[in-house]
């Protein structure tokens, strides 16, 4: 989550939980192989899902919770007006 790619990628598929690699790379400025390329060590590390279906590859963020407090506990250090953005909008949920 330091790394702002990454960061970028998982807040959009948290609050577009099932969006595909397509959609996702419509929203942040990278190329699909760098997309590609994060959301595989994500998968790995078990923080993102991908599941097949038919030709698309859904994604979705594994323990959504856990993530959530951990952009709460740490927005200050990230500076970002994405996560800004995404934890007001997570906390209205709640």
């Amino acid at each position: 989550l330091r790394q702002e790619l990454p960061r970028g990628i998982i807040l959009y598929v948290m609050m577009h939980p099932g969006c595909t690699h397509g959609q996702v790379l419509g929203s942040i400025d990278a190329t699909g192989a760098t997309l590609s390329y994060h959301v595989k060590r994500m998968v790995t590390a078990g923080v993102v899902k991908a599941e097949k279906s038919g030709r698309e590859t859904m994604l979705g963020v594994n323990e959504p919770e856990k993530v959530a407090d951990l952009l709460i506990t740490h927005r200050r250090s990230f500076l970002d007006k994405l996560v800004d953005g995404f934890v007001s909008a997570w906390l209205a949920k709640r």
